[in-house]
């Protein structure tokens, strides 16, 4: 009984090692600038189709930087 106890106890301080903050940070970096490349790249062909929609997805794209 007490053998499984210290297994789950070193799972679990494994699974703590696996979420450190410098990793969460760096994967949040890493969403935050491919979803600003991926709002530049849908602008820039809005732009090319419809000068009213390119300004939507600025505004829209504005707003999702400042919402994070």
């Amino acid at each position: 009984m007490s053998f499984g106890h210290i297994n789950q106890h070193i799972f679990s301080t494994e699974n703590d090692q696996v979420s450190s903050p410098l990793a969460t940070s760096s994967v949040l970096q890493f969403l935050t600038h491919t979803k600003l490349l991926i709002g530049v790249f849908l602008a820039v062909i809005l732009r090319i189709t419809n000068y009213h929609t390119f300004l939507i997805t600025c505004f829209v794209q504005i707003h999702f930087t400042f919402w994070d």
